[in-house]
């Protein structure tokens, strides 16, 4: 799904602003995965949920650096930026401008969806805390041009069945004491 370069140019006309549109959506689609990195550093202090600490580190690892990656490799898409040949806000940490073809899947998006599935596997209320991070930044992505609907929506797809596997599968595997 594809949003107008009409709607991209208004959101970015009220991005260069010092409104409160600019300021909201520059935090989410930028910063807003900070909050899976304060959870992460919350259950690494408490050694009882070290291990769900590893499994959402593992689900991040495996949608972000292996499933993602190779999509990446065939799937050959622009970003709204891109095409539209508009300078998106960029952060130092989180969000750096790219030339890449790599709309598809939105990195961002694969990686919130597979910790919080993770998360919400082992509890249901972090989990939908983390979901709903996942919107706001998913949101956040498309409002500053980095991505379409549908890298989101995917991304998102594909995280969950990620953060899924990990869970279920990979855990016990690697992380059970014989």
């Amino acid at each position: 799904m594809k949003i107008s370069e009409s709607a991209y140019s208004a959101w970015q006309a009220k991005l260069q602003g010092m409104s409160w549109f600019g300021f909201i959506w520059k935090f989410w689609g930028m910063y807003g995965i900070v909050y899976y990195l304060a959870v992460g550093v919350f259950l690494l202090v408490r050694p009882e949920s070290r291990i769900l600490a590893a499994t959402a580190f593992l689900a991040f690892v495996l949608a972000r650096g292996v499933v993602a990656e190779i999509l990446y490799l065939f799937i050959k898409t622009q970003r709204p930026h891109q095409i539209y040949n508009f300078s998106q806000p960029k952060s130092w940490l989180f969000s750096w401008g790219t030339k890449r073809p790599d709309s598809f899947p939105s990195g961002h998006a694969i990686s919130s969806a597979a910790i919080s599935s993770v998360l919400f596997f082992y509890n249901p209320v972090l989990g939908i805390v983390g979901f709903g991070v996942a919107l706001f930044v998913g949101m956040g992505r498309i409002i500053l041009g980095y991505h379409y609907v549908s890298d989101v929506l995917g991304g998102w797809f594909l995280g969950a069945l990620t953060g899924y596997v990990a869970y279920f599968y990979l855990a016990e595997m690697l992380f059970t004491r014989f």
